[in-house]
């Protein structure tokens, strides 16, 4: 067997094990955080997702572009290599613990004034240190292509998370205790798992030539994403404080609630992404790609993400119980800036195949501030729900900069389909919902019924396109494979 063939055939065996990866992960978040939800509620829940925000942020700080760095290098990265980045991610680590305990777990005890923050915060920021010692075994099982060992990993992170934060809170109605020790051995286990699994010998390296040349080279990696981070901390720091962590527990849960959708958009954007710089030549193709794929996207994403948030009301009281009433708010009007960020995952795409990455910077860089503003401006009316409508003001408010780039620079959009389809989607969702309301569920969903038959005769044209892009992202796979 040949060396390409080698590859490609684990790259077909691996790419079955991150859907099962990600099955494994769905089913057991999906469980937990229905058990969670209903022994808990609001307050508690919001409590956590405030420490899950400094974990993932801390996590991102102490990664610091590494993986990403060492997964897209032509070479296999050399031990100095290895030690050096092992050192800078220690030094990352050790510093964001000592500032959760000396300065953002003091912080949360005043703003926030939740027993127990404290606790929550310093677990967090632990949690955030183990992954130091699990981001390079990580790295180096994806260029191996591994990827059984990176779902061990990924999985056993999700499973000794629930088991402890579910057992903890079950049996002794703790879930300051519960989320706490989970958030420890959520980064504890993965960390040993990540060394174990790999043979990694961790060494330090304090030569400061070294970890001066590693952060340039890792730098941009990590702020490139920079904008993301801070819009995350939005949430918290703004309805956490003003709001509450009960209104802060409802909005989040609203939109964890819809995030198994945005599989769809996602694996949108990244054919897209993929197909796109292989239409550069050809600008007539290239634009038609781009219209047929927003089309097609939501004729497919339209029922699934609207449907799900119309019948809310009588879903969510059935999974989580009488204590997350008022979550539906959150759900029906989350779903709108879902599907348009959606939409513009493709123009982001299209642009970024073009090289307009400054044109998709500023898009980010302003829609990050208008969240904030947004989300400050409104929290106080209308608290949990502020958040999707922050969320709705920000790709509104910065979604035409994305718009105006894509006709200047790589066709013309037409808007006519996507209008039409949006528009029919916010009908039927909102009859929907009032039959769901009302609690007459089949009605809401025979509504829908209608809307897909209506949309596939409308639009039947659009289905062999499904099989074009599939079949495009196949024959892209098997080069990207090939050049590995």
């Amino acid at each position: 067997m040949t060396i390409i063939n080698t590859i490609q055939h684990r790259a077909l065996k691996g790419g079955k094990t991150l859907v099962l990866r990600h099955v494994a992960g769905f089913v057991i978040n999906f469980l937990g955080g229905v058990v969670l939800a209903r022994l808990l509620g609001p307050a508690e829940m919001g409590s956590y997702f405030i420490s899950f925000t400094v974990f993932m942020f801390g996590r991102a700080l102490i990664d610091f572009g590494v993986l990403t760095h060492f997964i897209s290098m032509h070479e296999e990265p050399k031990n100095n290599d290895i030690k050096t980045a092992f050192t800078l991610q220690q030094i990352l680590g050790a510093v964001y613990l000592l500032i959760c305990i000396l300065i953002a777990a003091p912080i949360a005890v005043r703003w926030y004034d939740v027993p127990g923050i404290d606790l929550l915060v310093i677990s967090a920021g632990l949690a955030a240190y183990f992954y130091s010692w699990q981001s390079i075994s990580l790295a180096m099982f994806e260029r191996k292509i591994e990827y059984g060992k990176v779902g061990i990993i990924e999985v056993g992170e999700i499973l000794i998370f629930n088991l402890a934060a579910v057992g903890i809170s079950y049996f002794y109605r703790d879930g300051v205790l519960g989320f706490s020790v989970a958030n420890v051995l959520r980064g504890l286990v993965p960390a040993v798992l990540a060394v174990a699994l790999s043979g990694f010998r961790p060494e330090i390296a304090l030569q400061f030539k070294k970890l001066r040349e590693m952060i340039k080279q890792v730098y941009p990696l990590f702020s490139v994403n920079i904008t993301l981070y801070i819009v995350m901390i939005a949430p918290p720091v703004i309805i956490g404080n003003i709001a509450g962590v009960w209104e802060y527990g409802l909005a989040w849960m609203g939109y964890i609630f819809l995030q198994y959708t945005m599989v769809i958009a996602t694996v949108f954007q990244r054919i897209g992404l993929a197909t796109f710089s292989r239409l550069q030549k050809n600008k007539a193709e290239f634009d038609k790609f781009v219209n047929n794929a927003l089309k097609l996207l939501s004729v497919v994403y339209i029922p699934i993400l609207m449907g799900l948030a119309s019948i809310s009301p009588v879903v969510l009281p059935l999974l989580y119980g009488a204590k997350w009433i008022g979550m539906e708010r959150v759900v029906i009007i989350a779903a709108i800036p879902l599907y348009l960020s959606a939409l513009l995952g493709i123009f982001t795409s299209a642009l970024l195949s073009k090289g307009k990455y400054k044109l998709v910077m500023s898009q980010s860089i302003l829609y990050t501030v208008l969240y904030w503003l947004t989300m400050f401006i409104f929290v106080k009316q209308l608290l949990s729900v502020s958040m999707p409508v922050a969320h709705l003001c920000g790709i509104v408010g910065s979604g035409w900069l994305l718009l105006k780039g894509y006709n200047k620079y790589c066709g013309k959009i037409n808007y006519r389909p996507n209008i039409f389809l949006l528009a029919a989607g916010l009908s039927t969702m909102g009859i929907s919902y009032y039959f769901a309301g009302t609690g007459h569920i089949v009605y809401s969903l025979a509504v829908w019924l209608i809307f897909v038959l209506i949309i596939l005769v409308k639009y039947k044209e659009i289905l062999p396109f499904f099989k074009k892009i599939l079949k495009l992202r196949t024959e892209d796979g098997r080069q990207k494979t090939e050049r590995t």
